[in-house]
């Protein structure tokens, strides 16, 4: 029986040695596991099988250890597990709690009688990531009463990811990582349970899924989104519903809402590349409002900042077909950098995006996506992109021999301004003899003027096969990439030093030297990466600095 007050460790030198032994960890006591052991069911009786309870208010802290069953993989008669209603387990284990089938997991399937109350508190620490496990609560079916994520497997990554539905009774606390969920493994916040924590720190932590809330009280959903190089906390709030059976679910999606169909609200001039947010109203009946944020740290698509003007920030409403409404406007304390807007009375729910109310501000689509430059028969080609394309009037294609005094060589009108994504291209047929610079000058209908990466093309001299990286350091979160190699299929991975793929881009080349901007997130952090280019039965690495 463990009962001091605080902590008491455990520690088993060989697998089987503490035989015939119950265990009890009473109300204040925190048991800590420093190794494995066995609840032991070896001689077939209820007698001699071992047994393990964790009363309310009593912690059983597994670390990364399991408690495996003295029969191994079949599963046992006389021995058992217990994690009371008020009790705690803590685990760093990635296999998660408990899962049918495996004995990997903190609780060993093979234990013969396996209870997870339904009250009991259960806390995620791993230092890699993790699952939940698959394990059966009563005396209610995937509920748990308090729920701790405090996972530091690292920025980029799933965290813990669920493996099955998870309902919170009391709190949900976000420390550290992501809490991976889907529609069908949804997070469910209940009537009279709170969610808290959830932060953009150095690993932040969020909801990385659909998040469901049932009740009616205002409540802040704590999503995000975590990719490859991209992981932020990005909540969107909705007030009190009517009643306590209503329930909504959330998502944040950090994808272009212009993708899911075009504009038709003759009011709306643009939606976000950066994000939209897909709210649902699940059961019920109520009218709520929603609101939306902007952070120029956690959500721009580019360099320059997406919202200058917050007064002409609105939210649209996507119905399944196209951007068809909006409303809504800035509350108290927004700035250009950071705000929220808030649509009063919202009764129609699917995809929500902010947009512009303005032709002349706030440009939230993201411009000039990629240049790139290579030689061909008779010149060299120079192509470019825009994703979503508003308000240009004009590109200017500039020419340089040295890459400091340009001049404009041609200039083509823009073709769509509709949100949509637009390519341009350019051959010069008298190229320089030995290396030619160009640049894209883009010209909006306000005057503004926006500049292009710079590349290049070698035409001349001795070309050797390699690459090189400019600027380095990279500023701006923007660089070139100038290949000298055979024509062929060739894949950019920038990778950090723990060995995780932040970035990852495949180019067409077309032969010999040629030059293509890479755009990389505005989340990635400052520091020294590894950049790889692999391709044409070739490995080529550097390193980079990016600030």
């Amino acid at each position: 029986i463990f009962n001091k007050a605080g902590t008491q460790t455990i520690f088993e030198g060989a697998a089987g040695r503490l035989q015939l032994v119950n265990y009890q960890v009473n109300s204040g006591s925190t048991l800590e596991m420093l190794s494995n052991f066995y609840l032991w069911d070896f001689y077939g009786t209820a007698i001699k099988g071992g047994n393990l309870v964790v009363l309310s208010g009593g912690i059983l802290d597994a670390a990364t250890f399991q408690i495996p069953s003295s029969t191994g993989t079949t599963v046992a008669t006389f021995n058992s597990f217990t994690l009371s209603s008020g009790a705690g387990i803590i685990t760093s284990n990635p296999f998660g709690v408990h899962q049918i089938g495996f004995v990997g997991p903190t609780i060993s399937a093979a234990i013969g009688t396996r209870v997870f109350s339904s009250g009991a508190n259960y806390t995620y620490d791993g230092i890699a990531t993790q699952v939940s496990g698959t394990f059966i609560t009563t005396p209610v079916a995937n509920q748990v009463n308090n729920l701790t994520i405090s996972n530091t497997a690292g920025k980029f990554t799933t965290g813990v990811s669920l493996q099955q539905a998870i309902a919170v009774a009391g709190v949900c606390t976000f420390n550290v990582g992501a809490l991976t969920t889907t529609s069908v493994l949804l997070l469910t916040i209940n009537d009279g349970a709170t969610a808290v924590g959830a932060n953009n720190n150095a690993l932040p932590s969020f909801a990385n899924g659909p998040v469901k809330k049932i009740g009616n009280v205002a409540f802040t959903f704590p999503v995000g989104k975590v990719t490859v190089s991209y992981a932020a906390y990005r909540y969107c709030i909705i007030s009190a519903p009517a009643l306590v059976t209503d329930a909504f679910t959330a998502e944040f999606m950090r994808a272009p809402a212009t993708l899911l169909g075009p504009i038709t609200d003759p009011l709306i001039y643009a939606v976000s590349y950066c994000e939209y947010w897909r709210i649902d109203r699940t059961t019920g009946t109520s009218n709520v409002d929603i609101t939306l944020t902007w952070s120029s740290l956690y959500s721009s698509c580019n360099a320059i900042t997406y919202v200058n003007d917050f007064t002409q920030i609105a939210i649209a409403h996507f119905n399944g077909t196209s951007w068809n409404s909006h409303g809504g406007a800035y509350n108290l304390g927004s700035t250009n950098s950071d705000g929220t807007v808030t649509w009063a009375g919202v009764s129609v729910f699917s995809p929500f995006s902010l947009t512009t109310l303005s032709p002349f501000t706030n440009p939230l689509p993201i411009k000039l996506t990629s240049i790139n430059a290579y030689k061909i028969q008779g010149g060299n080609k120079v192509e470019w992109s825009n994703l979503t394309e508003q308000g240009v009037n004009i590109y200017e294609l500039e020419k340089s021999a040295d890459g400091r005094t340009f001049d404009v060589v041609n200039a083509q009108q823009a073709k769509k301004n509709n949100g949509s994504k637009a390519d341009y291209n350019w051959i010069d047929v008298n190229p320089f003899s030995s290396i030619t610079y160009y640049r894209i000058r883009a010209i909006e209908r306000t005057g503004n003027v926006l500049y292009s990466p710079v590349v290049k093309v070698q035409t001349g001299g001795n070309i050797k096969d390699g690459f090189i990286v400019y600027p380095n350091p990279v500023i701006a979160k923007q660089f070139t990439v100038q290949l000298s190699s055979p024509a062929g299929i060739y894949k950019i991975r920038l990778i950090n030093n723990f060995g995780q793929e932040i970035m990852t881009t495949q180019w067409q080349h077309q032969g010999g030297s040629a030059s293509k901007t890479i755009e990389l997130n505005p989340s990635v952090s400052a520091g020294i990466y590894h950049l790889q280019i692999t391709g044409g039965n070739q490995i080529m690495q550097t390193k980079i600095l990016i600030q």
